[in-house]
């Protein structure tokens, strides 16, 4: 986050500089959108933290050379190891909304 322009966020207000916040950085660790905390509701950018000031619990990023998202005018861009469910999956971060967060009952 050390050098980006902040004199040019200034001239956004709200969710706007928040998106430009993350366009400005471009390149993201994975866990950015599993963050806690609230999500900006801009479209494209509904995975973006409002603020950094809940940090994850999770950890993805496993390459050694730190491989990152990219933040892009119409949203992130990654891959992401994914699992295919033959069942719908119900839990609190269902209720919450999250599309981020897999709670398996055992």
């Amino acid at each position: 986050m050390l050098g980006l322009d902040t004199e040019f966020l200034q001239q956004y207000k709200g969710e706007a500089r928040t998106k430009q916040f993350w366009l400005l950085l471009r390149r993201l660790p994975f866990t950015i959108p599993s963050f806690g905390g609230k999500k900006l509701k801009t479209p494209d950018f509904r995975w973006a933290p409002e603020t950094m000031m809940h940090p994850s619990t999770t950890t993805l990023d496993t390459e050694i050379e730190g491989q990152k998202n990219e933040c892009t005018e119409n949203g992130l861009i990654a891959t992401y190891l994914t699992v295919e469910l033959s069942i719908a999956l119900t839990g609190y971060a269902t209720k919450r909304g999250s599309i981020f967060y897999v709670w398996v009952g055992g």
